[in-house]
């Protein structure tokens, strides 16, 4: 372009940003508040555009300008947060199961040492080597079992972030604290305190090691069932074979195994009788039956011969085929479906926004919370015990990984399963939407009735003749895909190829052939000739569509198609009032066919004659008085109508068309995947419910009582780690969605909407408050003190160095144990025998019953008084006889 000197220059155009997209393996994270802090990590990256983080596949995919970051950059955010990070390259690849912290190998190291901590906790000697051996038992644990709590609290502690392992890292480690203040208080002895204080005193101090076998073995369960969530998602890439054999000619039965991935476009590829196609092409050479239903859900396998299409991840019947590749791995309909199930996952659904708004604010809240609690039971109260017992267990029993859990493995595991039924949605708010809906439109041709229509009858209109009208048809047509384009192309060769060919959706085709122009469109009422009308209005009576050719504005005759309905249709219709469901139909067809076909197969209402706009404005009317409308179409010619529903589902394709302009995508042609796809969606926004509920209910009746003192730290633990196998167990139910056909799928008729909410808030207070009564009401450790009371323990010399200990258990007036041990500091001395008299205040000269326990420890058994006592013990020891007195004052 000129300018005139000194004039202005134009402005530049800064050029939009080249927007690229990263996905990032993320390590470390256990929570919701983890994934939200890495999100906001990514977030602040000047470059990025957004950032999605899903706590189940532990993936982050973020849209950045690639001009002003790279993934490096983006790794390097999310390792600043506190976490570690990998870019992901290359093709998509099924993804295997994974445990990094090896949580299942600390489990198995954690019990025996646990329970062998428990046993010296319960039957060891009397002695200090006992109790050094259980903390020692419990750092062990701690270290082995529990080191990934401890590096991961370590880790964000540094950066100044908290998340669940913040929680259990500082609840573990106060549990050990316990056990090592009892140690040290003891002096290193074991003793035997007899009574519920025994028991309560011996648990508390072996509670560490149980509590972390407890949790490694929770995080271990819940990383399976987490893999077996996300291992549904990547169902679709374990279809394609690992290998493919590339031959050069078609004779060749041996050829080259190679990956599917190095093989490129042309190249052949031959599949042997009953192997899985590895990518898609067109048959060069063979025929066989293919089974599609691992992709389509169609039961039945279709022939396929030279010229026809096959899909990788279809099996081969028992003829061999020789296929021409025509994509390469990573752009197959396989990888491209695959993609499309990912996708769901990086776009959060409405409720998911939630529970991470909460989740974000749990973490710290439970730390003040806990803080508190120790606080008012020691300072106010001045019990220690209550005090340390009641924020240990607060720490131990929140969980925000419930509420984080509850609806991305939902959604993961739905999407997963839809996928393996042929039915893939787009993102997890489009799923949502889906279970809201109460009204479905269908388009008629090619959604309600067979791809393939006929042509039943041809009308020219004098001079010309019915092979006339439809070569020239043929010849506008012959480069279209539409059921009536290919009936006409079926019973008709072109007259004279065809130019200038204009594509005019819902009305019709218009081209030039033989300098002619000529145009194949609906037949409207006004242009038929009177010598028609008879012929015209009895194939209209039967629904069929009628079709108008012309020839540079001259109507030459008229064509009647007719499409058969499907044979499912009408099941599926009624599937759908089952649901409680409103039916309706929007064609461009006729008006007279559309009802016609609306009556046949009992649909609620239908209106015909619509161009795209037309339809777009009918849908819009449907949506002012409904909750949700879901529109029904091939995915072509229906891209209006589908973009403009709340919920746009294309049929019967897996085009790039169908795949852009829909919601929800039905790979295969049978109709019963429409009330499968909301009854997937359904049963999916129930179960999303009923976790939240969950992960409500729980927090709101486990927190104030272990605020309370009423829920023992180790039962804590126990009911953290279930709580999140709760919400990954009840959301992999819908893996068992349609395992008798799409017919089989319907969404929850209990437990649905708010009722299943409520009632799922209240199951966790009903078993948590029945526990704790049942707890306190046959509990041995009800009221006893965290630590035990130190007995006043009497050393005696005896005669050859030896020394006897002698106490009084509990030592106040009633019942009490008299205990005599020979030897000390963990060495006991056999002793035959040890009588004991008791003299006090209205006793005499008692001798009191005894129990031997070892060879050198007895216990007797005394009901005292206040006042002085005096006891006389007379041993045999070493074949010597020992004589001492031992003292008290009972008050």
């Amino acid at each position: 372009m000129l300018t005139a000197p000194g004039s202005p220059l134009p402005p530049v155009e800064e050029a939009a940003p080249s927007l690229a997209t990263a996905e990032l393996a993320v390590d470390g994270m256990h929570c919701a508040a983890c994934a939200a802090r890495v999100e906001r990590a990514l977030a602040e990256v000047p470059a990025v555009a957004s950032a999605s983080v899903n706590l189940v596949t532990t993936r982050a995919f973020v849209s950045y300008d690639d001009r002003a970051a790279s993934p490096e950059d983006l790794c390097l955010a999310v390792v600043g947060a506190g976490y570690g990070a990998s870019a992901l390259e290359g093709p998509v690849t099924a993804s295997r199961p994974s445990d990094p912290d090896h949580w299942a190998a600390r489990a198995a190291v954690s019990w025996p040492l646990a329970l062998a901590a428990l046993l010296v906790a319960l039957l060891g000697p009397e002695s200090a080597l006992a109790g050094w051996v259980v903390l020692l038992l419990a750092v062990v644990v701690e270290y082995l079992g529990g080191w990934p709590f401890l590096r991961n609290a370590a880790r964000l502690l540094a950066h100044r972030a908290t998340s669940m392992d913040t929680l259990i890292a500082l609840g573990t480690l106060s549990a050990l604290a316990v056990s090592a203040v009892e140690a040290i208080a003891l002096g290193g002895r074991h003793v035997h305190l007899g009574g519920s204080g025994a028991f309560a005193a011996r648990l508390h101090g072996v509670m560490a090691p149980l509590i972390v076998a407890v949790l490694a073995t929770g995080r271990a369960l819940e990383v399976r069932a987490r893999n077996r969530a996300a291992q549904s998602m990547q169902a679709l890439l374990s279809l394609r074979p690992p290998t493919a054999r590339v031959v050069t000619d078609p004779a060749d039965e041996h050829g080259e195994l190679v990956a599917p991935e190095s093989v490129p476009v042309g190249a052949l590829v031959r599949v042997r009788p009953d192997e899985t196609i590895p990518l898609d092409g067109f048959v060069e050479h063979g025929r066989s039956s293919v089974d599609e239903s691992m992709l389509t859900g169609e039961p039945m396998p279709e022939q396929r011969g030279p010229g026809d299409r096959v899909t990788g991840g279809t099996r081969n019947g028992r003829g061999a085929l020789v296929v021409r590749v025509s994509e390469v791995a990573e752009e197959s309909v396989l990888a491209r479906l695959q993609r499309l199930v990912e996708q769901a996952q990086r776009e959060k659904a409405p409720l998911q926004r939630v529970a991470d708004r909460v989740s974000a604010v749990f973490v710290p809240a439970v730390l003040v919370a806990a803080a508190v609690t120790f606080l008012a039971w020691w300072l106010v109260v001045g019990d220690l015990g209550k005090a340390v017992l009641s924020s240990v267990a607060l720490l131990l029993v929140a969980c925000p990984c419930a509420m984080g859990l509850a609806t991305p493995v939902a959604i993961v595991v739905a999407t997963g399963r839809a996928s393996t039924l042929g039915i893939f949605v787009r993102s997890g708010e489009a799923l949502e939407r889906l279970a809201k809906v109460d009204t479905v439109v269908f388009d008629k041709t090619g959604t309600l009735t067979e791809r393939s229509a006929e042509v039943s009858g041809v009308m020219a209109v004098p001079p010309h003749s019915a092979a006339e009208v439809l070569g020239l048809a043929s010849a506008i047509e012959v480069d279209s895909d539409h059921p009536i384009a290919r009936a006409i192309t079926a019973v008709a060769e072109p007259v004279a190829p065809a130019t200038d060919n204009e594509v005019h959706p819902g009305v019709g085709t218009v081209g030039t052939v033989a300098g002619h122009r000529v145009a194949v469109s609906a037949l409207r009422p006004a242009e038929v000739p009177p010598s028609l009308a008879a012929a015209v209005e009895e194939h209209r009576s039967r629904g069929e569509t009628l079709v108008a050719t012309e020839r540079d504005g001259e109507l030459m005759g008229v064509i009647a198609v007719t499409t058969p309905l499907r044979p499912e249709a009408a099941p599926a219709v009624a599937h759908l009032h089952r649901l409680g469901l409103v039916t309706g139909v929007l064609s461009g067809d006729g008006e007279q066919a559309v009802r016609a076909a609306a009556t046949a197969l009992g649909i609620d209402r239908a209106e015909g004659g619509l161009s795209p706009a037309g339809k777009v404005v009918a849908l819009r009317a449907l949506q002012e008085g409904s909750s949700g409308v879901v529109m029904v179409g091939d995915g072509v010619n229906d891209a209006p109508a589908l973009a403009t529903a709340d919920v746009g589902c294309a049929i019967g394709s897996g085009s790039d068309a169908a795949l852009a302009t829909s919601d929800v995508t039905l790979l295969g042609s049978d109709l019963h995947g429409v009330p499968a796809a909301i009854g997937l969606a359904g049963a999916t926004y129930s179960v999303i419910l009923q976790n939240l509920g969950w992960a409500m209910g729980y927090n709101v009746s486990t927190l104030p009582l272990a605020a309370a003192g009423l829920l023992d730290p180790l039962v804590a633990a126990v009911a953290m780690g279930l709580s999140s196998l709760v919400v990954v167990g009840n959301s992999l139910r819908l893996k068992r969605l349609g395992r008798r056909g799409l017919a089989s799928v319907e969404p929850p008729r209990l437990l649905k909407g708010r009722r299943g909410f409520l009632a799922s808030v209240l199951v966790p207070v009903v078993i948590f408050a029945s526990l704790t009564v049942a707890a306190q009401a046959v509990s041995p450790a009800r009221g006893e003190p965290l630590l035990p009371v130190v007995p006043n323990i009497t050393t005696v010399a005896l005669p050859g160095g030896d020394v006897a200990e002698a106490y009084l258990e509990p030592g106040s007036p009633g019942a009490n144990q008299f205990h005599v041990v020979f030897g000390a500091d963990g060495r006991q001395v056999p002793a035959t025998s040890a009588r004991v008299v008791a003299s006090g205040p209205g006793v005499s000269g008692e001798t009191l019953r005894q129990l031997r326990l070892a060879p050198g420890h007895f216990v007797d058994f005394v009901l005292l008084t206040a006042g002085p006592w005096r006891f006389d013990v007379v041993g045999r020891v070493g074949g010597r006889t020992v004589h001492f007195v031992v003292h008290r004052v009972v008050s």
